[in-house]
């Protein structure tokens, strides 16, 4: 099935997006990262985690949070990711950062971590999608085209793709179309 890649570009009016050239969809590659055996997933129980993209993610949102303050450039984000262990991970991170910063910590507190699926039915101004898999490996059950089109849909203004361009274009899946259409 073909799946809509962009939402609505009329929406991306925001200063803060001409401020960042944020595009209605972004693929951040973290495949450069994986060359340095870097950004690899782990497997946690039946889940899995990928530090390095949360590492990412969160210079991501301190970037924003600086920005968030001010009217002018105000939004609602959330991160999303298809793995519970991941988002478990990212929650910590983010309550570590609030409790040892005590700047932005309201910014930080707003930001909304949940699967995919526990996200279907909602949206924010800015998603960061943390896809997790990398290595070449298989990108496993991320690859339901269905699971993918909830996952892009969720944004209003713009969807920050962060993920291993190499895994993601492997697959037989509408990731591969995505990753091309973006690159």
């Amino acid at each position: 099935p073909v799946i809509g890649l962009q939402p609505n570009d009329t929406l991306v009016s925001s200063n803060l997006f001409q401020l960042f050239g944020l595009k209605p969809m972004c693929l951040l590659d973290t495949s450069g990262i994986i060359s340095q055996n870097r950004c690899r997933e782990q497997a946690v129980g039946k889940s899995f985690v990928n530090t390095d993209e949360v590492t990412i993610i969160m210079a991501m949102l301190q970037l924003f949070s600086h920005f968030n303050s001010s009217s002018e450039y105000s939004c609602k984000i959330a991160v999303i990711s298809p793995y519970k262990a991941q988002v478990r991970l990212i929650n910590k991170t983010i309550a570590k950062h609030v409790t040892n910063n005590c700047s932005n910590s309201c910014f930080f507190r707003s930001i909304e971590v949940n699967t995919i699926d526990g996200f279907q039915g909602r949206e924010k101004d800015i998603v960061l999608l943390s896809t997790v898999r990398s290595g070449g490996h298989s990108i496993g059950f991320v690859a339901d085209d269905r699971r993918l089109n909830v996952a892009i849909t969720r944004a209003r203004r713009c969807c920050i793709v962060v993920g291993d361009v190499l895994s993601l274009g492997r697959s037989l899946s509408s990731w591969k179309s995505l990753v091309l259409s973006l690159l």
